[in-house]
């Protein structure tokens, strides 16, 4: 309990003060009084007060009846002449303090004016349970003293009210000798605690929020069922009323209350509030310039689907009744809501539009105003910059029109650019389509930097964020304008220079968008064609450059294999030797840049780097236009560093596939997103863009949309009442006193990233010890699998798919033949990545495996086996004795309950395609414990594809799978078809199927690598092997080494090991293998298995 507040802290991530306070009954409204002072003395600027009450167990309740303090039927009866003890109750109560003047600054929503507090103490009483009357009195005086009101001001007293029969007559006394005396009307008093329960620590919090409520709605709410008043409490001489039934707080003044509580160790707390009224904000229309003009975004999100929809229609109720606050309503979804993963974002220009697509989103109807999407964790966006190709005759015509934003970036930089050039490249940007010149390169390439340039400042008015930069070919320029790197005085200089010199080569040349991996197109290239690759696009995709007829003729041989190609439409062959000779033309023509070192991350696509210094001068931008441009180098670069959203600044999107396969190649999800597409609404496609980027996880700077809006009350999330507790096992066996069913886990630790852990100590595991190499029990492969799905359907046991991705296992794991031995599971949440640790009693965590969990991963199912037809087609049979003696040689030894292999069948495909096997599995032993997929059968399967592989020298294991989908609630596999091949290092490369007996698939496996041993590099820690030096008896060896006897010599020395050859053949040494090791041939944590070889 010490630690509630600190928790609070540490999730929030709350620098101030943190303490969690402890007087029993009157523990929350004791920190009420200290987040006041805190604030009022300049502690802090906002307090988080409140309190809980949870009854975990029923120790508590037992010891409180022995100690006499409860109601024996469990009821509080306040003021009852029937008071005869408190029932609990459950509960918590959180309020949040601040500054009148911060809370009207910020527009929050103020519900009433925390005016006074106090806290005193019994001291010493007759006992420490029992109330002082004087200690009450004395402190109700106090604040109301602090208060600066009179007593008749006080128009209601929540009070502490227990319903004992020593509290209620002291506190009732205690409050009318302060609050009853010259009043007209009597005093009101009541107590939440006949409503719900005493709450206990959180009890003076309750009664907070009870007395704010009462202030709120001018309005006294009763307490429950008051039968006969306590006689010993004399209600009409002190001139005091119970709240028997609701009643106004009546009158145009501003109205005043109390709040009591005590704890039962003697320790009061007292305070004083008052009504607000703030004629500002209620009605209030949005503020003048409260936000952009035209299209506006009003974001919607919640946890789930059901419930987006929900919120949604309540959302679109609300709008309705108040039409003309649509603005504010957008403002505080914005603003003062938490984005959550089911998001939608509204496009809309008015209040009907918004509630309509409000009501579209609850009823489920798709909608051109609606973007929908989920964002399961932020995305890190990358601004991309395309280059040439993508210009078009009306390209930001609208957006000048429209977007004084982009208007005013436009005209500054006309003003620069009419300076240098003695022409207008406005003026040819407004051109219409059939006086246009934008086919030109000397018009396209300033006018594509234009756009580019105006697009960077609008997206920063939209609160779009850039977390790095990366430019295409001449899309650099606009790349090291965003990032600092020149100004837009000499960016906007710097485009039009460029595009002057290179405009000399104009007609000469062109270029060619080809769908085809480098190594493969470069087949196509003759020795001495005017054609050179201009662009490495992607790992599937280039650009060539050269000469039209030169690459006409590699369009012509692309056409006949059915390769994508496509003509950029261009006049000069950038990157390419047709640049060649104008070095000079830009260095001279750019001996006045001056660039600076970016301001965030920036990417070169002609150098294929991360930029960290001033790298763009003069001959920076010659690089630029003559060497071909890296595309994937730094996409590649950018794809380590963590980006998985990419925005394509331009006029219309030509990079997305580039972008896409480069993701692809990695491994790594990635998302594209246009600012602007040919031929449609410019305005409308941008917002479009932004609300994407919002839905995908990209965090927004939502005060550029809504600098200003006053708060409206927007209706209470629709939460879906579901069942959602999280307890443990072995809370819920020391809860029930009784084992639950079987498990694969011994426990499980929820949280932020959930934790299971698996006891293999438990007699349930001990089959493991039949996975042997070399002698040595070690944990299979398998058990991690088996592990990591054992995880995922505890995290979802309603999903019937689960897809794990990038397994490795990384580390051996032996097993101790007496130590116990622990596996952990963490999973987490936002990417699905976990990890497998291990350790023994004594031990610490170690990392074994690694994986992702691919929540949102949809794939076909897989069509069942056809058993009859892979029979016919796998003739060859393999003995399974056979199969498991030679596995035994090179060290794989199983035993009993690792031989699972019932039969074997064999499919020679060649010598460089591989093999198919096909392997009926025996069943597994009965073991306890519900498996998902049994690990001996699943290792069975590894076994059965080592049947093919020739012959193996070394204990081959299974390191990495690809890609695994396990298909939940189907029976038991019982067939395993696989392919596998060897790979040129010596590992083995395939995939497997795991079947039913009628040829469903359960369990299927893309991309399994299996290794030799000595080939994965050491991964058993030394210090888990104890040595110590033993000295024994040994009989001297003779002279003369025998004629079948084998040397291996092992060392770096040459001299050494060549003088100790010709001893051993002089000795008479048959055969020895010497070798001279480059590097040392063992790691400081290696372990080296020696086996006689027979002959």
């Amino acid at each position: 309990m010490t630690v509630l507040s600190n928790r609070l802290s540490y999730t929030f991530d709350l620098r101030g003060p943190s303490v969690t306070v402890d007087t029993a009954c009157s523990s929350s409204l004791v920190a009420t009084h200290l987040g006041y002072e805190a604030i009022v003395h300049g502690g802090a600027s906002l307090a988080i007060v409140g309190g809980v009450n949870v009854m975990l167990s029923p120790a508590t309740t037992v010891a409180m009846c022995k100690g006499q303090f409860l109601a024996p039927d469990g009821r509080s009866k306040t003021f009852d002449a029937s008071a005869d003890g408190y029932g609990r109750g459950e509960g918590a109560g959180v309020v949040v303090l601040k500054p009148l003047e911060s809370a009207i600054r910020d527009g929050d929503r103020i519900y009433a004016v925390l005016r006074a507090t106090g806290v005193n103490q019994d001291g010493r009483t007759q006992g420490m349970p029992l109330p002082n009357e004087d200690a009450q009195r004395e402190l109700c005086a106090a604040v109301l003293a602090k208060s600066g009101l009179r007593p008749e001001d006080i128009r209601y007293v929540e009070a502490h009210g227990t319903g004992t029969r020593a509290g209620d007559p002291v506190e009732v006394r205690a409050l009318a000798s302060v609050y009853g005396r010259d009043r007209n009307a009597p005093l009101v008093i009541g107590s939440v605690k006949t409503n719900i329960g005493h709450l206990e620590a959180a009890a003076g919090v309750v009664g907070l929020i009870k007395a704010v409520l009462t202030l709120h709605h001018r309005e006294i709410f009763p307490i429950r069922a008051l039968e006969r008043p306590n006689p010993d409490i004399p209600f009409e001489a002190l001139n005091v009323r119970v709240a028997t039934e609701s009643s106004p707080l009546s009158g145009s003044d501003v109205q005043h209350v109390a709040v009591n509580a005590f704890g039962y160790g003697g320790t009061n707390a007292h305070a004083i509030l008052s009504e607000w009224r703030d004629p500002s904000l209620a009605g209030a229309g949005p503020r003048e310039g409260s936000a952009r003009r035209g299209t506006r975004l009003v974001p919607v999100s919640a946890a789930c689907t059901e419930s987006l929809k929900a919120r949604a229609a309540a959302l679109a109720f609300a709008i309705a009744a108040e039409p003309d606050a649509w603005l504010d309503f957008g403002y505080a979804l914005a603003r003062r809501r938490a984005h959550l993963e089911e998001r939608a974002v509204l496009l809309c220009d008015s209040a009907a539009e918004l509630e309509t697509e409000l009501e579209a989103l609850a009823a489920g109807r798709s909608s051109e105003r609606q973007i929908v999407g989920r964002a399961p964790r932020e995305r890190r966006l990358l601004w991309v910059f395309t280059g040439m190709g993508p210009q078009w005759w009306a390209m930001g015509q609208e957006l000048y029109r429209d977007e004084p934003v982009f208007r005013a970036v436009v005209d500054r930089i006309d003003a620069v650019f009419r300076e240098a050039a003695g022409w207008s490249i406005l003026e040819e940007m407004l051109r219409d389509q059939k006086e246009s010149r934008m086919t030109s390169n000397a018009v396209a390439q300033p006018a594509n930097f234009v756009i580019q340039a105006g697009l960077i400042e609008l997206l920063r008015a939209h609160g779009v964020p850039a977390h790095g930069y990366l430019g295409h070919s001449v899309g650099e320029v606009a790349a090291a304008y965003a990032s600092g790197c020149v100004s837009l005085e000499d960016a906007t200089r710097l485009a039009y220079h460029r595009s002057r010199i290179v405009q000399t080569r104009a007609g000469k040349g062109t270029m060619l968008a080809v769908g085809m991996a480098p190594e493969a197109v470069s087949e196509l290239l003759r020795d001495g064609e005017d054609v050179a690759i201009g662009a490495y696009n992607s790992a599937r995709s280039v650009t060539l450059s050269g000469a039209r007829p030169a690459l006409e003729r590699v369009a012509a041989e692309l056409a006949q294999r059915g390769v994508f190609h496509r003509f950029v439409p261009v006049e000069v062959a950038y990157h390419s030797p047709h640049m060649d000779g104008l070095q000079a033309d830009f260095e001279t023509a750019l001996a006045w840049l001056r660039p600076q070192a970016p301001n965030a991350p920036l990417y070169s696509t002609a150098y294929g780097c991360r930029v960290e210094s001033a790298l763009h001068d003069a001959r920076y931008w010659w690089d630029n236009a003559r060497h071909p441009v890296l595309l994937s180098h730094a996409l590649d670069l950018a794809l380590e560093d963590g980006y998985s959203a990419f925005l394509e600044i331009g006029p219309h999107p030509v990079l997305a596939a580039s972008i896409r396969e480069q993701c692809e190649a990695h491994r790594k999800e990635g998302k594209t997103f246009f600012c602007l597409k040919r031929k449609e609404p410019e305005a409308r496609t941008l917002a479009r863009a932004v609300a994407e980027l919002h839905v995908s996880g990209v965090a927004l700077d939502w005060s550029r949309q809504y600098p200003e809006g006053s708060l409206r009350r927007l209706p209470r999330y629709p939460f879906q009442r579901k069942r959602h507790w999280t307890e443990s096992r072995g809370a819920a066996q020391m809860r029930l006193g009784a084992k639950d069913e079987p498990s694969f886990f011994s426990e499980h630790e929820p949280g932020p990233t959930p934790r299971f852990v698996a006891d293999l100590g438990r007699p349930a595991f001990a089959y493991l010890a039949d996975h042997r190499i070399q002698g040595v029990p070690i944990c299979p492969g398998a058990t991690y699998v088996e592990a990591a799905l054992q995880a995922s359907t505890e995290l979802d046991p309603e999903r019937a798919e689960h897809v794990l991705r990038d397994l490795r296992f990384e580390r051996t794991l032996l097993l101790p033949e007496h130590d116990a031995l622990s596996l952990s599971v963490t999973v987490r949440p936002d990417d699905g990545a976990f990890t497998i640790h291990a350790r023994t009693a004594e031990g610490s965590w170690e990392q074994h495996a690694r994986g992702v969990r691919a929540v949102e991963a949809r794939y076909r199912t897989p069509e069942p086996l056809a058993i009859d037809r892979l029979l016919a087609e796998h003739a060859e049979a393999v003995s399974v004795p056979d199969l498991y003696a030679r596995l035994a040689e090179i060290g794989l030894e199983y035993g009993p309950r690792f031989r699972k292999l019932a039969a074997v069948n064999v499919a020679r495909l060649g010598e460089r395609s591989g093999s198919r096997i096909l392997a009926r599995l025996a069943p597994p032993e009965l073991l306890g414990i519900p498996a998902r997929v049994e690990p001996s059968l699943l290792d069975a399967a590894f076994q059965a594809l080592l049947a093919s592989a020739g012959d193996l020298t070394a204990p081959v294991v299974p390191v990495e799978i690809g890609r695994l989908r396990y298909f939940a609630g189907r029976t038991e596999p019982v067939w395993a078809v696989g392919s596998v091949a060897l790979e040129a290092d010596g590992s083995l490369r395939g995939d497997l199927s795991l079947a039913d007996e009628t040829g469903r698939v359960v369990l299927e496996l893309k991309g399994v690598v299996c290794r030799p041993l000595d080939q994965r590099g050491s991964n058993v820690r030394a210090e888990t092997w104890v040595c110590e030096e033993a000295w024994l008896a040994s009989e001297p060896r003779p002279r003369t080494p025998t004629a079948d006897e084998e040397w291996l010599l092992v060392g770096s020395a040459a001299s050494f090991s060549d003088r100790l050859a010709r001893e051993l053949v002089r000795l008479g040494a048959r055969a020895f293998k010497k070798l001279r090791p480059t590097r040392p041939v063992l790691k400081p944590d290696s372990r080296l298995f020696f086996k006689k070889k027979k002959k």
